[in-house]
């Protein structure tokens, strides 16, 4: 795939998973992002979000875990980040949402990364302080770049900023 559409496609992915975040909870309980970053020959994805994160000097993975099972242990945990909750909805409802848009965000990292089964994914976590957000990171890593999914808890950063006026 050319750059041009792979950030296309990442833009996309991107705005999907904006606006599922935005359907949890307060409007700003929760975000969700998607994007690449350029892992270089040798580099960790650890090493490369934390370049990518420069303004950030102090940012420590409280966990890095590789999946096992790549896209498929991805698939699996992927679907309480999508739907927090659904008010309304039985438990099996929800989890038949949430394995729903599960695919459908592996389908879409299918058109940017190609065979997913060959692609390793790693799961990143930081626990932020009383002021700052919890946010995990699911990397699926490619041949010189990465796919990033981050899924942030925004609460204690919110409460913390006094409630975020809109």
């Amino acid at each position: 795939m050319d750059k041009t559409n792979l950030e296309s496609e990442v833009a996309r992915l991107d705005g999907y998973l904006s606006g599922l975040a935005a359907l949890n909870g307060e409007i700003r309980d929760y975000t969700s992002f998607c994007y690449q970053v350029q892992v270089g020959e040798g580099a960790s994805i650890e090493r490369a979000l934390q370049l990518d994160y420069h303004w950030l000097p102090d940012l420590r993975f409280s966990s890095v875990r590789r999946l096992d099972n790549g896209t498929r242990d991805l698939e699996a945990q992927l679907g309480v980040y999508l739907v927090r909750n659904s008010p309304g909805s039985s438990q099996s409802e929800l989890d038949n949402l949430r394995r729903f848009l599960a695919f459908r965000v592996l389908d879409k990292l299918s058109d940017i990364v190609g065979d997913l089964r060959q692609s390793e994914v790693v799961e990143l976590m930081v626990s932020g302080d009383a002021k700052r957000s919890d946010c995990v990171f699911f990397c699926v890593c490619a041949d010189g770049f990465a796919v990033v999914l981050q899924f942030n808890d925004d609460r204690k950063f919110v409460a913390a900023a006094g409630g975020a006026p809109i």
